[in-house]
């Protein structure tokens, strides 16, 4: 076969194959306009999420150090115990007993009846410092139970009123 003749049959099959790939080029040109614009969409998504992930990392870690200090005030709540002196306890009490008493010792309209505190009763439940005098010391919350709590009791009774008969 000749030179030409040879030439002529490749491009007979050349022009005969140009349209079925001419078809497919434009099938991967789609395709990959396809791909182009689903990997900005999922990088576009990809920065959402990371933003998104840094405010969850922030989030967290602020909770965390939120958990800490709650965790160490808890802890000090729980050693704290309060501590009052025998003397200063006693004052208070006398100060309430007083402040109480005049609260109630006059009535509070014309005709009506008056009180005085006939009772004024403290049963306290507490430990006991002895290294700078008497010191009560309250227990520490997880000690506390509902048999070693204090107990105040107050009873007040009318006051009787004289009235002075008229001749």
């Amino acid at each position: 076969m000749s030179y030409n003749l040879r030439k002529a049959e490749d491009k007979k099959l050349q022009a005969a194959e140009l349209p079925v790939l001419q078809k497919e080029l434009d099938k991967l040109k789609a395709e990959r306009t396809t791909f182009v614009s689903t990997i900005k969409a999922l990088e576009k998504d990809k920065a959402e999420l990371s933003l998104q992930l840094k405010a969850s990392k922030e989030n967290i870690e602020r909770l965390i150090n939120e958990k800490q200090e709650l965790t160490k005030r808890i802890e000090g709540l729980e050693r704290a115990t309060i501590e009052v002196k025998v003397e200063d306890l006693a004052s208070a009490f006398k100060k309430t007993l007083k402040s109480i008493q005049r609260d109630v010792k006059e009535p509070e309209k014309p005709g009506e009846m008056g009180y005085f505190v006939d009772k004024f009763e403290v049963e306290m439940k507490s430990g006991l410092d002895l290294r700078e005098g008497i010191k009560l010391v309250q227990p520490t919350a997880a000690e506390l139970k509902p048999e070693s709590l204090s107990t105040v009791r107050i009873s007040l009774k009318s006051r009787p009123t004289l009235r002075i008969a008229e001749e």
